[in-house]
């Protein structure tokens, strides 16, 4: 019953974050260094965190694909947390769906990999600890911080066009 409790939460929390249009924001643009510097920052208090190098990126997302303009990615140094940050800055919305498939796959990658490992960073991936958006032509994903909080640093760091 847990675990499809969990998988539910998990399903609401992806589709949620991941709807365009809708929630206003595809009329914005991201300072997508500030605001992956601020989160940085904020993890930085609980974990090292590093960037991951354009041949890693590969490994990790699967990335280059048609349409990504530009990938940042910070994971915990140690791997002993789940903490994540990912920014996936697209040419225009053609490329959101895609985006959103990477993002989505590394969240289930991740999601197996702390399932028996360290099982609280299982629940933080499938909880509020978890984020997924579409903010302007940006796909951000952040691990290790309350979405609430996300949102917050989010608005920091959005301009209208």
């Amino acid at each position: 019953m847990k675990k499809i409790l969990a998988a539910v939460l998990s399903l609401s929390l992806l589709l949620a974050g991941c709807g365009s249009g809708s929630d206003g924001k595809s009329n914005v643009k991201l300072d997508a260094a500030g605001f992956t510097s601020k989160v940085v920052e904020t993890l930085k208090q609980t974990d090292d965190m590093v960037e991951l190098s354009d041949e890693k990126l590969g490994d990790f997302y699967g990335v280059p694909f048609e349409g990504l303009k530009k990938a940042t990615v910070y994971v915990s140094g140690t791997r002993s947390t789940s903490n994540e940050v990912c920014v996936l800055e697209l040419e225009n919305s053609d490329a959101e769906e895609k985006a959103k498939e990477v993002v989505n796959k590394r969240l289930d990658e991740q999601k197996e990999s702390y399932k028996d490992y360290i099982p609280e960073e299982y629940e933080k991936l499938n909880g509020s600890m978890t984020s997924v958006k579409i903010v302007g032509n940006n796909v951000i994903m952040v691990v290790g911080i309350d979405s609430s909080e996300v949102e917050n640093i989010v608005s920091e760091f959005v301009t209208e066009k």
